[in-house]
Formats: structure tokens, C-alpha cells, sequence
């Protein structure tokens, strides 16, 4: 297997398009879509399939894109290690809106000022960010979930007290206490 073909189809699985992904890396269309086509030969698996015009990766396809990154930023790693240098790939942070806004401003301004490196920010759900992490498209990420999946590390950022919100003629409005029964 080249690196250079895992690469190529790393950058196609993110726009599941031929022909922005090819323009990413700066090759044809047709030359991207042979890469894809010797790497899927090699493996021995379908890497996407097509329906219709929609293209979209197979549960293998899954797997390799997820090796393709992590085998990048492993790589990144040791150079860095090797040379000194820092990598300029950046920090990919999955987390939804209202997290970036109210909880994660100020750390990421912080975090932007003392790296070099840069971050991406994702705008995701729960789901996505929990999808985005197991496939490597997303190297932190921050949302609320009940369980954590048992594959992932948790690391509690953050916690509130359960809010009742009603308005000021709801009957409940008028109550002092509550009590919360499991």
C-alpha cells in the first residue's frame, strides 16, 4: 500500500467528491479516482459505494479513512519528534455551537494564542461529535452524553445543575422547592 494513495483517499472521504478532493491535492480527477481504485484493490474491499450520484463510504471505507488519519498524524508525530519542529496540522475540536459560545470561548482563545499549530472547529450534535471522534475526522471533542461509549476517554469539563425554565403565570412558577425523585 503508498502513503500517497491512503492520503489520497483520507481527502476524498472528506467531501465524498471526486473532484474538490482532487483539487485539494493538487492532482486530476482521474488520477485521484485510480489512487482510490488501486488502494480498494489492494485492500481487497470496496472502499464507497454509489447510489445514484450519491457516494458514500462503506463500513470499510470507514475503517481505512480512520487508519489514513491516524497513520498521518503518527507520522506528523514522529517528525516533529525526529526534527524538533512543530507539526502545522491543527487540532480538530468537534462540539456544538452553544458549547463554543458559552463554555469553550475563552479556552480557545487562549489555546489559539499559545499554539502554533491552529485549530479546526467542527459544529456538531452529540451523534456527529461521537461519530466524528471514532473515525479520527475529530481529534477532541465536547457534548453531553448520558454514557460515554465505552471505546472513548471522558474528561468532565463542566457541569450544571438541573434548570426547570417556565414562564412567570405557569403554576410551577410559583413553587419554592423541588424535589427531583430517581
Amino acid at each position: 500500500m503508498e502513503f500517497t494513495d491512503l492520503e489520497a483517499f483520507v481527502e476524498f472521504s472528506k467531501t465524498m467528491n471526486f473532484t474538490r478532493a482532487a483539487e485539494a491535492l493538487h492532482i486530476s480527477q482521474p488520477a485521484l479516482h485510480r489512487k482510490v481504485q488501486k488502494l480498494s484493490k489492494e485492500i481487497g474491499v470496496p472502499l464507497y459505494s454509489k447510489s445514484g450520484r450519491v457516494l458514500s463510504l462503506t463500513a470499510y471505507g470507514i475503517e481505512v479513512a480512520r487508519f489514513g488519519r491516524e497513520t498521518r498524524s503518527h507520522v506528523d508525530g514522529f517528525l516533529d519528534t525526529l526534527v524538533g519542529s512543530r507539526s502545522d496540522q491543527p487540532v480538530i475540536l468537534a462540539a456544538g455551537s452553544g458549547c463554543y459560545l458559552y463554555i469553550l470561548g475563552e479556552p480557545l482563545r487562549s489555546f489559539q494564542k499559545e499554539q502554533s499549530s491552529g485549530l479546526q472547529l467542527l459544529t456538531t450534535n452529540a451523534e456527529q461529535t461521537v461519530d466524528k471522534l471514532r473515525s479520527g475526522e475529530a481529534h477532541l471533542g465536547v457534548t453531553v452524553l448520558d454514557t460515554v461509549p465505552p471505546d472513548l476517554t471522558e474528561t468532565k469539563l463542566y457541569s450544571a445543575p438541573g434548570l426547570l425554565v417556565v414562564s412567570k403565570d405557569h403554576p410551577l412558577a410559583r413553587c419554592k422547592k423541588f424535589l427531583l425523585l430517581s
